[in-house]
């Protein structure tokens, strides 16, 4: 055992302070001390290193479970009034709605939206529940309502309908969501009253409010679904 390995063990065993310990080896205090701060130094600088080399480290696949409501399925008519994204990898769901925003509700709407590219363009692979044909359509119609020349950007689609539909083929009585988490058992659907829709078509703050506590249970409900059809889409898209 090295001088500075027996000093370290009677701190984490014993207990004893830097004097305590130098009686016991019968050495000095300064020597004691000296060689638990150059070991102190050695210590840090190497978390130092490590925590630099990580900075530098590219950073791993970014995957998003995502969901929007919106007060209308029809892009003329309707509004963007929540977005949410479940970061796989972490469990963290970054959300906004409208209210999160300041200006007129147009003004609003625009930043959600922007906020909304925002996210998709963090991420390499977004994973929706019908997304491919209701989310990004409707973005790309309140794009073009609002003039804006911003495109969504190109990337992986995993589409959990798609997947049970055509990987998973199991006929499970329907592809819904809410179908979905209780065939597979993984949990149930969040299910605002129809007094919440209907005030959140108005844009009341509180009915908004409770649906975006839905637009975040549907994010956490259809990675549950996904990682119950994680095998049937390797088997469905897997090369």
């Amino acid at each position: 055992m090295t001088f500075i390995e027996e000093i370290r063990a009677y701190q984490e065993i014993e207990g004893w302070g830097l004097r305590r310990i130098a009686e016991e080896m019968e050495t000095t205090y300064g020597k004691v001390r000296y060689a638990v701060k150059q070991d102190d130094d050695a210590r840090n600088s190497a978390l130092r290193s490590k925590s630099v080399a990580q900075s530098q480290r590219t950073p791993g696949v970014v995957t998003y479970v995502w969901d929007l409501e919106t007060t209308d399925l029809s892009t003329f008519f309707g509004k963007l009034i929540v977005a949410a994204f479940l970061d796989v990898n972490t469990g963290e769901v970054k959300h906004r709605n409208i209210y999160d925003f300041k200006g007129s509700v147009k003004e609003r709407e625009i930043q959600l939206l922007d906020w909304t590219l925002d996210r998709i363009e963090e991420a390499d692979i977004l994973i929706g529940h019908n997304t491919l044909a209701f989310d990004l359509s409707f973005l790309r119609g309140r794009l073009a309502i609002h003039h804006l020349p911003r495109k969504i950007a190109k990337r992986q689609h995993w589409d959990t309908l798609q997947i049970a539909k055509f990987g998973f083929k199991g006929r499970p009585q329907g592809y819904s969501l809410e179908n979905l988490l209780d065939f597979f058992q993984v949990g149930r659907k969040d299910k605002p009253s129809k007094h919440d829709w209907a005030a959140s078509v108005i844009l009341d703050e509180e009915a908004i409010s409770r649906i975006t506590e839905r637009c975040i249970a549907d994010c956490e409900g259809n990675n549950a679904v996904w990682n119950c059809l994680r095998p049937y889409f390797h088997d469905y898209k897997g090369k």
